[in-house]
C-alpha cells in the first residue's frame, strides 16, 4: 500500500507539474503575441499586430518588440560651423537618442548597405541629395555637405534602431547666402532623362490618385530603345530607389520597385493626400548613378478611378501569371 501510494503521489505530482508547463507555455506564447508587433522598414507609421504588407510601398512588414516601441528615439542634430552658409562646406552630425536616457548609445542596423540614408531637399523640391553619413567613434554619424544657395531646407535621416522600429527624423535647416527665384512645380511630368537613360512613369488607371495602392509603372529606355529593368546594376541593394516628397507638407515617403515578367520596373505606394508631389528615380548603370527627377499632379481618387485601377491590376495579374506559365512551359519543354 505504501508503495501505491506513493506512486499514485507521483502521478498527481507530474500532472500538476504538466498542466503549470502547459500554463506557462500558453503564458509565454500569449506575452510573446502581445509584446511582438510589424512595421514597415521604410514607413515607420506603418505598423501591424501580425505579419503583412506595406500598403504604401509593397515591403514586408519587419518584426520588432513591443518594449523597444516604447522607447522614443530621436536623432540629436548639429552642424560645423553652427550656421551654415552657401557654397561653403558644412559638417552635419547625426546622433541617435533615447528619450530620458540621453548618455544610452544607440546602435543602428544596416538597412540597404547604410545605417542612415539622408535626402536633403530644398524648401521648393528643387534641390535633392541623398547621402549616408558616416560612423564616427562618440557614437555620432556625419557628413560633409555644401548647400548649392541659401535659404530653408528640409532633412530627412531615414534610419532603424536596433531591435526598434524604423524611424525618420525631419529636420528644418536654415542656410544663410544669397536666394534664387524659388522655382515652381504645378505642371505633371512623367519622362525624364540623364545620359542616354529615361524612364517613363505608367500609373496603373491612367492617372494619380490618393488612398489607394497604386502599381506604378517604369519604362527604362537606353538611347531610344526599351530595356530590361534587370539589366541594371544593383544600388543600394536594389535596382532602383525611388523618394516622393508632397510639395505642401513636405510629407516622405522611400520606396524601392521591383521588376516584373516584362521586365518593366513595378512600383507600388498610396498618396494620403491630392496635390504636387515631387519624385526622384535613382538607378545605377555602367558603374554611373543617374538621378532622374518627376513632377506629379495627385488628384483626389473617384470611384471610376478606384474601378479603373482595380481592373488594371486584376489585368497586371492576369499577365504576370501567364507570362510566369509561358517561362515554366517553355522550361518545361526544354527539358525534354
Amino acid at each position: 500500500m505504501t508503495t501505491l501510494k506513493a506512486f499514485l503521489i507521483l502521478c498527481a505530482a507530474f500532472l500538476i507539474t504538466s498542466c503549470g508547463n502547459e500554463n506557462n507555455q500558453q503564458q509565454t506564447n500569449n506575452l510573446s503575441e502581445q509584446e511582438t508587433s510589424y512595421t514597415c522598414p521604410m514607413h515607420p507609421e506603418v505598423v501591424s499586430d501580425k505579419p503583412d504588407s506595406c500598403p504604401k510601398c509593397g515591403m514586408a512588414l519587419v518584426q520588432s518588440r513591443k518594449e523597444e516601441i516604447t522607447k522614443e528615439y530621436f536623432m540629436q542634430v548639429a552642424t560645423t560651423p553652427a550656421t551654415a552658409e552657401a557654397s561653403k562646406p558644412v559638417t552635419l552630425s547625426f546622433t541617435p537618442k533615447v528619450k530620458g536616457s540621453k548618455t544610452e548609445l544607440v546602435p543602428l542596423d544596416v538597412v540597404h548597405e547604410k545605417k542612415i540614408h539622408l535626402i536633403i531637399v530644398s524648401d521648393d523640391l528643387f534641390y535633392f541629395a541623398h547621402v549616408h553619413p558616416e560612423y564616427q567613434a562618440d557614437g555620432s554619424y556625419t557628413w560633409q555637405h555644401t548647400f548649392p544657395e541659401g535659404g530653408s531646407y528640409f532633412l530627412y535621416a531615414d534610419y532603424k534602431p536596433t531591435g526598434g522600429n524604423p524611424a525618420v527624423e525631419k529636420i528644418s535647416l536654415s542656410v544663410d547666402g544669397d536666394t534664387s527665384m524659388s522655382k515652381q512645380f504645378s505642371k505633371q511630368n512623367i519622362t525624364a532623362s540623364s545620359g542616354n537613360y529615361s524612364v517613363t512613369l505608367d500609373p496603373a488607371g491612367g492617372r494619380f490618385v490618393t488612398n489607394v495602392l497604386m502599381h506604378i509603372g517604369g519604362i527604362v529606355k537606353k538611347s531610344g530603345k526599351e530595356i530590361n529593368a534587370n539589366t541594371l546594376e544593383n544600388f543600394l541593394g536594389e535596382k532602383a530607389h525611388v523618394v516622393m516628397i508632397g510639395l505642401t507638407d513636405k510629407n516622405y515617403m522611400h520606396v524601392h520597385p521591383s521588376v516584373g515578367i516584362n521586365g518593366r520596373f513595378d512600383l507600388h505606394t498610396t498618396f494620403d493626400k491630392p496635390g504636387i508631389y515631387r519624385l526622384w528615380f535613382q538607378f545605377q548603370a555602367e558603374g554611373e548613378l543617374y538621378t532622374l527627377d518627376y513632377t506629379l499632379d495627385v488628384a483626389q481618387a473617384t470611384e471610376k478611378d478606384i474601378e479603373q485601377i482595380n481592373e488594371a491590376h486584376l489585368n497586371h495579374h492576369l499577365h504576370e501569371q501567364g507570362e510566369h506559365k509561358h517561362e515554366h512551359d517553355k522550361h518545361e519543354g526544354n527539358s525534354h
